[in-house]
């Protein structure tokens, strides 16, 4: 729905981006310069403007629900490692090779779905923060 590349004009300068998705990937400091720029020629950017004004919300809910659902797995994969440490805490000393690799994977899952975790938090608060900026540019 929003892969169409958008192009932002402010009298001489362009900027086109392939995907407004690609705003996520940009320093704060630089989607300000550029929505200032964009308001500042509101009557070239109309179009842009309505596209990111409904992206926006529709991002910050997406990734929202992104975290929840990987807040999901890693209380999963949590309790599974829990399992498998358990298992391998019964055995001690005796607990084969195959226990205690299950445990090593298991924890090497919870590890990257922690990462991942985490990465979903700050996406979602980076977007948060751009439509905090955007609403704050657009009511000056």
């Amino acid at each position: 729905m929003y892969e169409q590349p958008i192009t932002i004009r402010y009298g001489t300068f362009v900027c086109t981006l392939y995907d407004i998705s690609n705003l996520m990937e940009l320093p704060l400091a630089n989607v300000r310069k550029l929505w200032k720029a964009m308001l500042s020629a509101d009557y070239q950017n109309r179009d842009i403007i309505q596209q990111i004004r409904d992206w926006l919300p529709a991002n910050v809910e997406n990734l929202e629900k992104r975290a929840q659902y990987l807040q999901g797995t890693l209380q999963h994969a949590e309790q599974e490692t829990e399992r498998l440490r358990r298992e391998v805490a019964v055995f001690g000393s005796a607990a084969t090779k195959k226990q205690k690799a299950a445990h090593s994977a298991a924890r090497r899952k919870q590890r990257i779905i922690e990462k991942a975790v985490t990465t979903a938090k700050a996406d979602c608060t980076k977007a948060q923060k751009l439509q905090a900026i955007f609403n704050e540019l657009f009511k000056n």
